[in-house]
């Protein structure tokens, strides 16, 4: 619990700059050949991964939907797809 508030807290201190980067701050990846990392993902999901990499439309993106569609998944596949990326 006392991690859950630290990282509540931490947040708030994040600034506008982080969760609102400018266009020229922003790393775009390439996502012809995007390959899935955890599995296998729905079109909407890849449509998803591939407007948060290729940096279309302005961060922060939100991913909504019903219970049991997808979201955590994929959320995960565009930190992992990301991270793959940026590693070096």
């Amino acid at each position: 619990m006392r991690r859950l508030y630290q990282a509540v807290e931490a947040a708030e201190n994040l600034g506008t700059d982080f969760l609102f980067p400018s266009s020229s701050r922003r790393r775009c990846i390439k996502t012809t050949n995007l390959v899935p990392i955890s599995g296998s993902l729905n079109e909407e999901q890849m449509s998803s991964i591939k407007m948060i990499l290729g940096c279309k439309g302005a961060p922060p993106y939100v991913i909504h939907g019903p219970p049991g569609t997808g979201k955590t998944k994929t959320i995960v596949e565009a930190i992992l797809q990301l991270y793959q990326h940026h590693k070096n």
